[in-house]
């Protein structure tokens, strides 16, 4: 090897030397740097590509942004306002806008259906309910009282359809509306109850006519009940057989839960109307064991019982001077809505001041907010005669001998008697409820006639309750609970 070959591979290895030690010198560096600026340095070389194209991080940020979706219902529906009013702030009894979207599927919170009952309607039947809930109140005020207005509404509407002269004029004073938009009205109302079929609904008419060649009912009325009402017409001999028969009818559509509605026939009885009504659906949520405890239940005259009672959050609340409430949903339609006076405030001293104006703007503008809510479970039988309730409602010449039932008959006949039967029964599934409501009419003889913290109501004391629907908010069925004895 010569000596410049022996000085070539010298400076290769010092040249290959130094190249090591700078390496590990700028490993050991980089070693040291904290993780926090290569991070940083990291970050500076992923955010230089937009600047060529400014839309790129925007559209970036969107598509990484996690989105959040309801789960149950719209933001608008589940949350209350921050300081909910404790007056309604519409005063209009007709439906409220509804700001943002609504639910679209029966049963939900907040949900308002297209197919809506007008004013005139809705401020009629209210009426008829208040005024009936007034009056048997002033006679079995301590009792727990249950009617359906609907149920005596359809029935003698369709009644309705056979009186002339002052009888026809007293009668639509009752309804508040002429009878021809009556029948309209409740056909179509009773069309859109029916055709929801997430709860049962069934509203049976009947009418049963003694085979006795004095008493002949015109086509023309029969017409109206069949085409209308949809009623089943029988003829019978009015023997202790129909009595039977008519008490299966009541039993067979009420679905077993009112088995008779007369205990005989009167011999002067010609005809008996008879509207037979069933409800039954579950609540949208039902309760779980944990949400049922025993508790105290303070009865109207100040007596204790030890009663289940169910607790849940509720979304929708009512409150004003008098009343704090809840509305409960089931499953389709419905609702369950309690209303609770205040301490200090007589029940039925309440009732008594309600009209149908005011009630109809409480029901329209309940206030979003969380309600723990608590319903005892209960059950109840009812029935009255409502004859004289009627009379003293403007109604007098229909149960009078100069009554004018002409349109349904050349008989001279009146009403006689209006019997109403209800049922109840509210556990952690849901509800049960029936009602049947009799016209008797007989022949005419010579005996005159006449986000904040949630709100709390615990139906604990007595309180008013309904079933109403929303597309209404008109009762099927309004009663008080002023004892739980089951």
């Amino acid at each position: 090897m010569n000596q410049f070959t022996r000085i070539g591979i010298l400076a290769l290895c010092a040249l290959l030397l130094t190249s090591c030690g700078k390496q590990e010198e700028i490993t050991s560096t980089v070693e040291k740097v904290p993780e926090t600026v290569m991070q940083t340095e990291t970050e500076t070389e992923t955010e230089t590509e937009p600047e060529t194209e400014p839309e790129t991080e925007t559209e970036t940020e969107m598509e990484t942004e996690p989105k959040t979706e309801p789960t149950t219902q719209p933001e608008t529906e589940t949350q209350p306002p921050t300081q909910p009013p404790t007056q309604p702030e519409t005063q209009s009894h007709a439906f409220p806008s509804t700001p943002g979207a609504t639910p679209s599927s029966p049963g939900s919170p907040g949900y308002i259906p297209e197919e809506r009952m007008n004013d005139t309607f809705r401020f009629g039947q209210m009426n008829v309910a208040l005024e009936l809930m007034q009056k048997q109140m002033e006679t079995d005020g301590q009792k727990n009282i249950l009617i359906s207005p609907f149920s005596i509404s359809a029935i003698l509407a369709l009644t309705a359809n056979g009186a002339n002269s002052t009888t026809l004029e007293q009668m639509e004073a009752f309804f508040s509306e002429d009878i021809p938009t009556l029948n309209e009205d409740l056909q179509q109302y009773i069309a859109i109850l029916e055709s929801k079929n997430e709860s049962r609904l069934i509203s049976a008419n009947s009418i049963w006519l003694k085979d006795d060649p004095m008493f002949e009912v015109k086509p023309d009325f029969l017409d109206i009940a069949n085409n209308i009402y949809h009623a089943e017409v029988f003829s019978e001999p009015f023997t202790s057989d129909t009595t039977e028969k008519i008490n299966s009818w009541v039993n067979e559509h009420t679905e077993q839960m009112i088995p008779s509605i007369l205990d005989s026939i009167d011999e002067s009885a010609v005809t008996y109307l008879i509207n037979a009504l069933a409800f039954e659906s579950q609540w949208s949520e039902t309760y779980t064991d944990k949400q049922i405890e025993d508790d105290i239940f303070t009865a109207y005259d100040g007596s204790e019982r030890t009663v289940p009672m169910m607790t849940n959050t509720e979304s929708r609340y009512f409150e004003d001077d008098y009343v704090t409430g809840f509305k409960k949903y089931y499953r389709g339609i419905y609702d369950f809505v309690a209303l609770l006076p205040n301490e200090g405030v007589d029940m039925q001293e309440y009732l008594n001041m309600l009209d149908a104006e005011y009630l109809l703007n409480l029901l329209d503008n309940p206030q979003r907010a969380d309600v723990i809510a608590t319903i005892p479970k209960f059950s109840n039988d009812y029935s009255c005669n409502l004859s004289e309730t009627l009379k003293t409602l403007g109604m007098e010449d229909a149960f009078s001998d100069w009554a004018d039932f002409s349109n349904m008959t050349d008989a001279v006949v009146k009403i006689s008697t209006v019997l109403h039967k209800t049922h109840i029964e509210v556990d952690q599934n849901g509800t049960k409820a029936a009602a049947a409501t009799a016209v008797e009419m007989s022949l005419v003889t010579a005996t005159l006639d006449e986000p904040e913290p949630p709100k709390y109501v615990r139906l604990d004391r007595p309180f008013i309750y309904m079933i109403t629907d929303s597309y209404s908010n008109l009762p099927l069925f309004i009663g008080t609970v002023n004892d739980i004895t089951n």
